[in-house]
């Protein structure tokens, strides 16, 4: 064997790897150790080592090699179990318990052990263990299919085969929230106690504490885990979201400070690393973690689509821009995600032809990726297509191994936006056909037929998100923010508002409420509370709105409806408690518009944040409307029925009736990323996560039902 270069370490590998395809893997373990014995954070390199090790006839020094670093090798959980789980096909009995027996002993590598057992049940006779593996695998299938209540009697055999394994308790939990058991985590938390606080059980723990809202407790159970692993980047991430759930937002960020240089770190800890960041609020340190757009080339594809998506809302173009040009890698994936990052970017443009013919071409390689599949359905909904649209929504529920499933519509898909939507579109399909032919023309062109057919047609969703779409493409919505923060629209009042009708405030929504109040202190916050709404429905508005309140089926529907009635009484600006202050509004609600608001990537005239005078049009036709609508016992998707749906029509149909000026002085409609630059929109929450699962029931518009001629049914 050649002498090795000490200051070349990269031929080293180079070398150890021709050694290993010869079979020479005495050789190879050689020089293998000489990488690990001066570069020893990468994990894959240790894997290497002990599996050439264990081909040398060495499996107890390959288990030592694995184990060695516990401080590293717990970042690394995934690439560690593919190197024990082929110790375990291949290798003997003993060396797996052994190695089994020193995690046990260290505690460390959460998750691990249950791979490990699983590999092993694979090994042994089926008149053992047998029936525990068919339930896992049939488990794993059922839950891969989205049957839940098959996955729940799968996980049940499982649980009463074995009642101390914290995963299946933790699986079994999670399925019987899925289906809305009643206490069902609570029962899970309560069967994990009475287990020994080991690793696997603490972080079980922590996920149902979390799924049932308790962020107190699962913050108590985040910092047991640190104490177990200190060095586990995983648990000062699941710690950060625990301090961010419980409003400990600057303890949150400094926790996430203390994962060191995000160029050191594993890739998968970058990403959750950048991940975390981004939920905060804060977006310059969420692209910073994951490096430079003209880095792309040594990037994951994961971290290049995460970039992307981070840059575009963001409205840096130019950015994501490069990013796309510099990608070269990312493996099988890298195809598939590099398509998805040009349809973001195609999106944030409104070019929505163009993402769809990303889309398309990602999907030829990745035909089962959901994202992809719900960027497709975006565009087609947004160039008025609903017969694809479907088709798309069927093919995003149907695993390829189950081809029996194409006349059903799965779950996820039937409470998606995009669903309601396309069943709203589908009863007036000539319209729609109407709509997709102007949009082939030149934006202008464009915006006069469809502003047309808008007055004909008194403004259907679909038709209503192809005018806004035209408009913007026209230049008629103009993204200019100016620099001065003071010139507040002086036919906007200086009142903020924001609802919560729960009775407790939670933590992470009283800092985020906080925050806003302390960011606008010239204005007239009010957080307004359940009691308080009711008692101004009965007292100012027509008792059609307090019926419609009291009607609503959903806290959804009802916090939209006091959101309308809010703005209509005192105008203003209300915000949903999920917007995290970046800064003032005020360079938002500038010049002298009478009615500000967003519109997000497909179209859509969001709700999250608007801004307008008292009495607003706009504003009290949604209420009108909506509360008629609710009182009716209108089966509507909510999106649709009193969410940016109708906002979005009723905003088309304003515009439709006053002159082209009006876009951008009387009525601002600005790009999101315009508005996240000043407003985080829509952070995940604590109360957001924990899990509501009503009985399902088809989604079909109350126009569809007269209809008759179109329906979507649930995967039964």
């Amino acid at each position: 064997m050649e002498a090795i270069d000490p200051g070349r370490p990269e031929t080293w590998r180079i070398r150890a790897h021709i050694a290993e395809l010869e079979g020479r893997f005495g050789d190879a373990v050689a020089l293998y150790t000489h990488v690990v014995s001066s570069h020893p954070e990468p994990v894959m390199v240790r894997r290497c080592l002990a599996l050439c090790l264990y081909r040398d006839g060495r499996p107890d020094d390959a288990v030592r090699t694995l184990l060695a670093d516990p401080v590293h090798l717990a970042r690394y959980a995934y690439p560690l179990s593919l190197s024990l789980r082929a110790l375990v096909n291949d290798g003997p009995h003993d060396a797996v318990h052994a190695a089994l027996d020193q995690l046990g002993a260290q505690d460390v590598l959460p998750g691990l052990r249950g791979e490990i057992r699983k590999a092993l049940t694979a090994r042994v006779p089926a008149e053992t263990d047998g029936a525990r593996l068919t339930d896992m695998r049939e488990a794993a299938d059922l839950v891969a299919r989205g049957d839940w209540p098959g996955a729940r009697r799968a996980y049940q055999r499982l649980h009463e085969a074995d009642p101390s394994d914290p995963d299946t308790i933790g699986a079994l939990a999670r399925c019987e929230v899925r289906l809305a058991v009643p206490g069902a985590a609570t029962t899970g938390i309560a069967r994990l106690r009475t287990l020994p606080a080991t690793v696997p059980c603490l972080k079980q723990l922590y996920v149902l504490q979390v799924m049932a809202g308790l962020a107190a407790e699962a913050l108590e159970t985040a910092e047991a885990l640190l104490e177990r692993v200190p060095d586990s980047p995983y648990a000062v991430l699941r710690r950060s979201r625990a301090l961010f759930d419980v409003g400990r937002l600057d303890d949150a960020r400094t926790a996430l400070a203390t994962l060191g240089p995000p160029r050191s770190a594993a890739a998968d800890i970058r990403l959750a690393t950048a991940t975390a960041w981004w939920d905060l609020g804060e977006f310059e340190a969420a692209i910073g973690v994951l490096g430079p757009p003209d880095g792309s080339a040594t990037r994951p594809a994961a971290h290049n689509l995460a970039l992307v998506r981070f840059l575009v809302a963001t409205g840096q173009f130019a950015a994501a821009r490069t990013v796309i040009g510099h990608w070269t890698g990312g493996g099988a994936a890298g195809p598939a995600a590099r398509h998805e990052a040009s349809a973001l970017l195609d999106l944030a443009g409104f070019d929505l032809a163009g993402a769809l013919g990303h889309c398309r071409l990602g999907l030829a390689a990745a035909p089962d990726s959901p994202s992809l599949r719900d960027l497709e359905q975006r565009c087609l909904t947004g160039l008025c297509r609903p017969e694809e649209a479907r088709e798309s929504l069927i093919r995003s529920g149907r695993p390829p191994r189950y081809p029996e499933a194409n006349s059903h519509v799965p779950q996820r898909a039937l409470f998606s936006f995009a669903g309601g939507l396309v069943n709203d579109m589908m009863i007036g399909r000539a319209e729609c056909a109407r709509a997709a032919d102007a949009l082939s023309n030149r934006p202008a062109d464009a915006v006069e037929a469809l502003t047309e057919l808008v007055r004909e047609t008194g403004g259907a969703t679909g038709i209503a998100i192809a005018m806004l779409t035209a408009l913007r493409r026209d230049g008629r919505f103009r993204d200019a923010i100016p620099a001065s923060a003071s010139d507040w629209s002086p036919r906007i009042p200086k009142v903020v508002q924001q609802y919560w009708g729960e009775a407790v405030l939670p933590g992470d929504v009283e800092a985020f409420t906080a925050r806003l109040s302390n960011l606008h202190p010239d204005c007239d916050y009010r957080l307004w509370r359940r009691r308080e709404v009711k008692a101004l429905l009965r007292e100012t508005f027509d008792p059609v709105v307090g019926r419609a309140f009291a009607a609503a089926r959903s806290p959804a529907v009802r916090t939209d409806l006091v959101r309308l009635a809010l703005l209509a009484q005192f105008g203003g600006v209300f915000v949903d408690v999920d917007c995290w202050g970046r800064g003032s509004m005020a360079p938002l609600v500038h010049g002298t518009s009478s009615f500000v608001a967003f519109q997000d990537e497909s179209g859509a005239v969001g709700n999250a944040f608007i801004a307008c005078a008292p009495d607003h049009p706009i504003i009290r036709q949604c209420l009108d409307e909506a509360a008629a609508e609710i009182c009716t016992g209108s089966a509507e998707f909510p999106w649709l029925l009193i969410g940016p749906g109708r906002l979005t029509r009723t905003v088309a149909q304003h515009l439709a009736r006053q002159p082209a000026s009006s876009c951008s002085v009387e009525t601002r409609i600005w790009a999101r990323h315009c508005v996240m630059r000043h407003l985080a929109i829509g952070r995940p929450m604590a109360h957001a996560r924990a899990p509501h699962f009503p009985e399902l029931q088809r989604l079909l518009s109350s126009r569809a039902r007269r209809d008759g001629d179109y329906r979507m049914q649930a995967a039964e």
